[in-house]
């Protein structure tokens, strides 16, 4: 989610050439991400845990017809966030299970987190509208409740789906599996669960990525120029540009969009994976099917 909300920030205008066609330009970040060779990324899987931190919406499988139905669960998200439309427009046809690209994963366990989370909020937004009053002493609890659901014994539920979802799914179908986010405990916790899954010796294939390491794939592949956005712009200008957007938003920061490398978080003991090395790895895979055009840019 973290990463999602960090590319959701508006491609500015400066970085366009001024001589490409504007309604050809992409809008935001997001938009890049279907411009990913096939060959790379065959599919971007995001489980509803995510989708309901992102742009405020939970999902289920209807029983009888099997379709994904979606509905918003958290209206806060889409009154506060300037960036909503363009988020919920990247999701559109994701949460009615129509998009190739982008896959809602969903389970019961998250669900019912979720539903528990909508239950409290609607509470409170009923009390604050004044459907059902309540006391200020009551408000605090309420408030409190929520809070404790979300960061306190849910701390983390959002990052370890995410993580457990990654390798079931790499190892189920012997997959190449890219995990990207921004949260520093996730990525410890990736870390972890790949060096301590009884089949680690079979992960050689899991990669670990954040907003930067996008930018920087999206940047050197010729990916952003191939849409108009100026060669001349370095990936480290994008994420300064994204950052003070996100400060100028004064929405919360998740954390820094920084490399992932070696020296900028703990290690953990008899750790096997050099993560530095994965986020090159992932833009030089990007760079190298794109130049030499086994799918051409577009799609996947």
């Amino acid at each position: 989610a973290c990463t999602l909300v960090l590319l959701s920030t508006p491609i500015s205008p400066d970085f366009f050439d001024p001589n490409f066609p504007e309604e050809k330009r992409p809008s935001t970040y997001l938009d890049l991400l279907r411009l990913l060779p096939k060959d790379v990324v065959g599919q971007i899987q995001i489980p509803d845990i995510v989708v309901k931190e992102f742009i405020g919406w939970n999902c289920t499988i209807a029983e009888q017809t099997g379709k994904t139905v979606s509905w918003q669960v958290d209206p806060w998200i889409e009154e506060t966030k300037s960036t909503y439309p363009a988020s919920k427009a990247f999701l559109e046809q994701a949460l009615k299970g129509q998009d190739p690209l982008i896959k809602v994963v969903h389970s019961a366990k998250e669900e019912a987190h979720v539903g528990e989370i909508a239950y409290r909020v609607a509470q409170l937004r009923a009390a604050q509208n004044g459907a059902k009053p309540i006391t200020k002493e009551e408000r605090i609890f309420r408030q409190s409740a929520l809070e404790n659901l979300q960061y306190g014994e849910g701390k983390n539920f959002g990052e370890i789906q995410c993580v457990e979802h990654a390798l079931a799914y790499g190892v189920r179908h012997d997959a190449p599996v890219v995990m990207v986010t921004e949260d520093r405990w996730a990525q410890k916790f990736f870390r972890f669960s790949v060096m301590e899954h009884p089949h680690h010796e079979e992960l050689g294939n899991m990669r670990l990525l954040n907003a930067r390491g996008l930018l920087q794939a999206l940047k050197t592949s010729g990916i952003m120029k191939s849409v108009g956005i100026k060669p001349t712009i370095p990936s480290e200008e994008h994420t300064r540009y994204i950052e003070n957007y996100r400060e100028s938003e004064r929405e919360r920061q998740p954390s820094s969009v920084v490399d992932i490398k070696g020296n900028q978080r703990e290690r953990v003991p008899g750790e096997h994976i050099r993560s530095h090395k994965v986020h090159a790895s992932f833009a030089d895979m990007v760079r190298r099917s794109v130049v030499q055009g086994q799918n051409g840019i577009g799609g996947g």
